[in-house]
């Protein structure tokens, strides 16, 4: 058993070393002046309170207004300032203003709206810093404000980031996402990596996104999504993107909040948030919670036919969806059984058990006199009865708690952060019958500084971090010699922005890893940029990611079934040639128990890292009302981690004959076993018999797609955003290992279109169209053809009054039932009405 130790706290205290070097760094905290500028923005014609303007002035000092409208900036230097106040679709103004020392100054605004043009929004996700949508080195999308909005009482987060291009969102049950950039999708996928607020919210033992806690977002906060490798600058797991969701500070959620959502398929939500500044602006509470209960679209599959009859009604033909298991599980879905005795099939009746999360959550945040922001935040969710597909086979969680914690410090040209990532859960598998137990926390620290140099022409952000992962699944589901474990890991980045000429920048950064895990990674990322115009730049990059072997594809041990009766092998040896050498062997001990042979997964504790790096050419431009974007990619990938396979795992190698057998016969022996059995066949620890199946490293691949975006505001209140992306592969299959490929579980053509109308009221109506073009799907148990996907989705909202809105989401309204993943759910449509009330 690996427990944290003192020496290991000491060995990330000091591995840690770089942190102070960078908090020495850091400019003095407090100032003496204490002048300001407050006041309150409101829109130009109806009189209401406008949240989320960034007010700002020369030297970098910025504010947001909160709910009400309000902002407050300080502290500030005595003198004339010139305040800007800007958000995308308000026209910006600026406002010029003469402060004494110590004064506090009043000054209220009203803004007229304009077409959003979001080629002109601020992003950090790129570079960690902010920059512009159109100067970003990279192919990066926003989730507009409006989307946010209405789509944030839904509980399905990953529905906002469907359509956006090059984005493949495939969703296994009613709040299970797999949400992909590019392609190799999998059950569990870790390809994208996942934050809010900067914290790493993957699930510790397995490394994937539990979407379903995540299903709550508070309006006036940001979504970023980068597309392409991003570990140059985020490390492990940002192999095909980086997520990124900021959410609002405690200034600009100031009041009361309640939300009520209900529908189908018999959905109830409840949210509520609070929020409490002080008078002088200078700290602030908010607390948050909220909970939720649906039916879903779930089906026992207990015996035999169920599965086939589900999948019909989604056009998948009986006989095409093929499964290497039983073709149905053992056990049925909470709220019901199964007739017969276990192991065998039969029917499930009864009325199925909801899905319910809930969650709480508390912020606090302080505003020091320099203008920088200091954050402790937290809270837990819980998880019931949510059905999870893999590529073993469905499972359930019965109980999963979520908790976490963060503290952050933030200025203009630092941060410092520390978080809690935690999971308390256990899970059924359907498949098997058997529970697993999973406790596992992350603990991460890190800081980051940035500047400029040359005058302005340069820029450079450059950081450090540390992590530490725990994972006990009290012998559950790893093996009892490496559960109960703490791993280590470590990273230091840098990316570099220099101005060749006014039109002509490269950019530079690398990261290096390095953990108990897996060897050093070394992340480069190589960029050159041109911009012809303001508003339009060119560029052409080359990045590398990687995605860490979870702690569970590393030390897994679990039966992988029933076990295996070798008499019938042994009696035929017996009586072939190779009898005689078997006289001093026991009969029926050749296999050590040849009548029960244990078939087991073991984890490969030699798994690399897989690796994929390319070269992007991308293209973005604003021209007026219309934005464009076109990005071609090509990447190479290798290093792949294998289905579970016999034989892939180099610690576990051919059988070896018992010793009783002659040195001239022991080589026929093992071959005539290998040739019966398979490679499978082993000896374990302790010498015994055992069919071992684990994952390997091998195996290339080649990627290539193209990504195409516009939107265009026809109107001040109407908008057309479309986007199309083709997606291409090829493996080279003789680099695998023998028995195992894999296929890009990507559709090779989607599109998207939609259509929003903003009226001056405050009214909006969004219609959205998804295409997912028919493509094959294999991974673990499943192999078989999906078809192509369409789907419509509606949302209305409209102001009944000044504090109460009403709004309709409507996902896949026409209700064609699809499935997206091979082993998920048949997945219908969804109709939600909610009423908001801010007082």
């Amino acid at each position: 058993m690996h427990q944290p130790s003192r020496i290991a706290i000491a060995s990330i205290f000091l591995r840690t070393a770089p942190l102070g070097a960078l908090v020495a760094a850091l400019p003095a905290v407090g100032t003496s002046q204490s002048s300001a500028i407050r006041g309150r923005v409101t829109a130009a014609e109806s009189g209401a309170p406008l949240p989320g303007i960034t007010v700002s002035v020369s030297g970098g000092r910025a504010a947001v207004s909160d709910d009400d409208g309000r902002y407050v900036l300080r502290p500030l230097d005595a003198g004339t300032h010139t305040v800007l106040f800007r958000r995308i679709g308000f026209a910006p103004h600026e406002e010029a203003v003469t402060l004494d020392a110590g004064a506090t100054r009043e000054l209220d605004v009203s803004l007229a709206p304009i077409p959003a043009l979001l080629g002109l929004v601020q992003v950090t996700g790129v570079s960690r810093v902010p920059e512009r949508v159109v100067d970003a080195p990279a192919a990066v999308s926003v989730v507009p404000a409006e989307r946010l909005k209405e789509m944030g009482v839904a509980g399905q987060v990953p529905m906002m980031l469907g359509d956006l291009p090059g984005i493949h969102l495939s969703q296994s049950t009613m709040f299970d996402f797999n949400l992909n950039a590019r392609g190799f999708n999998t059950p569990t996928n870790r390809r994208l990596l996942v934050l809010i607020d900067g914290r790493d919210v993957a699930v510790p033992l397995l490394g994937n996104q539990d979407w379903a806690d995540i299903n709550a977002l508070e309006p006036g906060g940001s979504v970023e999504l980068v597309r392409g490798p991003g570990s140059a600058l985020y490390g492990p797991n940002a192999f095909g993107g980086v997520l990124a969701i900021n959410t609002p500070g405690v200034r600009e959620t100031r009041g009361l909040r309640l939300s009520a959502t209900g529908g189908q398929p018999n959905d109830a939500r409840v949210d509520g948030r609070y929020g409490w500044v002080a008078s002088d602006y200078r700290w602030g509470v908010r607390l948050s919670a909220g909970a939720q209960r649906s039916d879903t679209w779930d089906r026992s599959r207990t015996n035999v036919g169920d599965l086939e009859n589900e999948y019909a009604e989604a056009g998948i033909a009986r006989g095409t969806a093929g499964t290497s298991g039983a073709g149905y599980e053992l056990v049925p879905l909470s709220g019901q059984t199964k007739s017969g005795p276990f192991g065998v099939p039969g029917a499930s009746t009864g009325q199925i058990d909801p899905a319910s999360m809930t969650y709480v959550s508390g912020r606090a945040d302080y505003y020091p006199a320099d203008g920088s922001v200091m954050t402790a935040e937290g809270g837990v969710g819980r998880n019931v009865n949510l059905v999870i597909p893999g590529v073993g086979g469905r499972s359930l969680t019965l109980d999963a708690t979520r908790p976490w914690g963060r503290l952050g410090w933030t200025a203009d040209n630092f941060s410092l952060m520390a978080y809690y990532t935690g999971r308390t859960g256990r899970n059924l598998g359907m498949g098997s019958g058997t529970y697993a137990d999973d406790r596992s926390a992350t603990m991460h620290v890190e800081g980051q500084v940035s500047g400029h140099f040359d005058g302005g022409r340069g820029r450079v952000v450059a950081g450090v971090s540390a992590r530490t992962v725990t994972v006990d699944t009290k012998g559950t589901l790893l093996d009892p010699a490496a559960d109960g474990r703490a791993d280590e890991f470590y990273g230091v980045f840098s990316q570099v922005d220099y101005e060749l000429t006014r039109r002509w920048k490269v950019v530079a950064a690398t990261r290096v890893d390095e953990g108990t895990l897996h060897q050093a990674q070394v992340s480069p990322k190589l960029g050159l940029v041109f911009s012809p115009a303001r508003d339009q730049s060119w560029r052409l990059t080359w990045n590398r990611g990687y995605l860490t072997p979870s702690a569970l594809e590393r030390f897994i041990r679990f039966p992988a079934g029933a076990p295996l009766d070798l008499r019938a092998l042994e009696a035929g040896l017996r009586q072939s040639p190779l009898g005689p050498a078997l006289a001093g062997v026991p009969d029926g001990t050749l296999f050590t128990n040849s009548a029960a042979v244990p078939v087991l997964v073991i984890g490969n504790r030699d798994l690399r890292p897989e690796a994929t790096s390319g070269f992007e050419l991308g293209w973005k431009a604003q021209f007026e009302r219309l934005f464009l974007s076109a990005d071609v990619f090509y990447s190479e990938l290798k290093d792949f981690t294998s289905e579970l396979l016999p034989g892939a795992n180099p610690a576990y190698g051919a059988w070896t004959a018992p010793s009783q057998v002659p040195d001239a016969a022991r080589g026929p022996l093992e071959a005539a076993v290998a040739q019966a059995v398979g490679a499978g066949i082993t000896r374990i620890e302790g010498g015994s018999t055992a069919y071992v199946v684990s994952s390997g490293n091998a195996g290339t691949a080649k990627e290539y797609g193209t990504e195409l975006a516009a939107g265009w505001q026809l109107r001040d209140g109407l908008r057309v955003d479309a986007n199309y992306a083709y997606y291409g592969f090829s493996v080279d299959q003789p680099a695998f290992v023998p028995g195992d490929t894999v296929r890009a579980n990507t559709p090779p053509n989607t599109a998207n279109l939609s259509v929003a109308w903003n009226g001056r009221s405050g009214a909006r109506a969004r219609l959205g169209y998804r295409f997912e073009d028919a493509f094959r799907y294999r991974v673990g148990l499943w192999n078989g053809p999906l078809p192509a996907a369409h789907a419509f989705d509606v949302n209305l909202s409209y102001p009944l009054t000044r504090t109460v809105d009403l709004s309709f989401i409507g996902t896949n309204v026409l209700d064609e039932r699809r499935v997206h993943a091979l082993g998920g759910t048949a997945v219908g449509s969804r109709a939600l009405a909610a009423m908001t009330w801010t007082p």
